[in-house]
C-alpha cells in the first residue's frame, strides 16, 4: 500500500529517529570518548571511504560512543537520552516535551553500497523510531525508514512514500540499497534474504550521506518509561566479506 506521510520535521527542527529494542538493566548514559575530528579515513581503518572492500561495522559494544565515527545531535535533551551497552538504546522520559535526539556519522560515499541495521522492537506509544540518511550539511532527511503507530514507512525528502503494517519478525532487519540507479528500501527477518519493499528515484546523490539514528517524541502523554534500541549497523560494499 502506498500513502503519503507528513514529513517528520517541525519548523526548523530536524526530525530524526531510532531503530529499536526493549532492553533492561543498562543505565549508562552515552558519552563521547574524544572530540570528533575530520579525517580522510572516516572508517578509521586505514582505507579511503570509497574503497571497494571496506565495511563499517558497529555493534555498540563499548560503554561509550566511538567519537571517530559518531557525534551526538542534542547533548542537552534530557527527555530523550541515548545509552550504550552492547546495543544503542533510546530512552524516552515522561513527562517530556516534543523533541528529537540522535547520533550521526560523518558523511560517507554510499555509491554501490547498502546500509543495514538490526531492528528488534519499535518504541512505545507517541514516539517515532527510524533509520535515516541525510545529505551532508543539510537537516532534511534524504531517505528514511520510519516506525510509528504500528506502521513501517519508507520515504524520501521529495514526499515520495510507501507504508505497510509493521511486523516485529518480518522487519527485524532494515536496509537502504544504493547499488542501482535508484534507492531501494528492503527488509529481512534474518539479515540474509531481503525483500524489496519500495524503490524510489534518487533525490540526493549517495556520494556524501550521513547516517542518523535517534528518536522523537511526537505526542503526549508518554508511558512512565518507554525505550528503543538497535544494533549491528553496517555499511556493506560490493567486495566486502563479512
Amino acid at each position: 500500500m502506498r500513502a503519503h506521510v507528513r514529513p517528520l520535521l517541525s519548523g526548523a527542527s530536524v526530525v530524526v529517529f531510532a531503530i529499536v529494542i526493549a532492553m533492561t538493566g543498562c543505565d549508562r548514559v552515552l558519552g563521547l570518548r574524544a572530540n570528533p575530528i575530520d579525517s580522510g579515513d572516516p572508517l578509521g581503518d586505514g582505507t579511503a571511504p570509497d574503497a571497494a572492500a571496506t565495511c563499517f561495522v558497529e555493534d555498540f559494544a563499548g560503554a561509550a560512543l566511538d567519537a571517530s565515527r559518531w557525534t551526538l545531535l542534542d547533548v542537552t535533551n534530557q527527555h530523550i537520552q541515548l545509552e550504550q551497552d552492547e546495543s544503542l538504546r533510546v530512552r524516552f522520559n515522561a513527562p517530556g516535551d516534543l523533541g528529537t535526539n540522535a547520533i550521526r556519522t560523518r558523511p560517507y560515499d554510499l555509491r554501490g553500497s547498502s546500509v543495514e541495521v538490526e531492528l528488534v522492537q519499535a518504541s512505545g506509544a507517541n514516539t517515532a523510531s527510524a533509520f535515516t540518511v541525510v545529505k551532508a550539511q543539510q537537516l532534511t532527511p534524504s531517505y528514511a525508514i520510519d516506525v510509528r503507530a504500528g506502521q513501517l514507512t519508507f520515504y524520501n525528502r521529495g514526499g515520495g512514500s510507501a507504508n505497510q503494517p509493521y511486523d516485529i519478525t518480518a522487519h527485524r532487519f532494515l536496509r537502504f540499497d544504493f547499488r542501482s540507479g535508484s534507492i531501494g528500501f528492503q527488509t529481512s527477518r534474518d539479515g540474509l534474504t531481503w525483500i524489496p519493499d519500495a524503490e524510489m528515484p534518487y533525490l540526493d546523490d549517495p556520494s556524501g550521506l550521513e547516517i542518523w539514528l535517534g528518536g522523537q517524541i511526537v505526542a503526549e502523554p508518554l508511558p512512565a518509561t518507554t525505550q528503543a534500541s538497535w544494533d549491528n549497523l553496517r555499511i556493506v560494499r560490493p567486495a566486502c566479506v563479512m
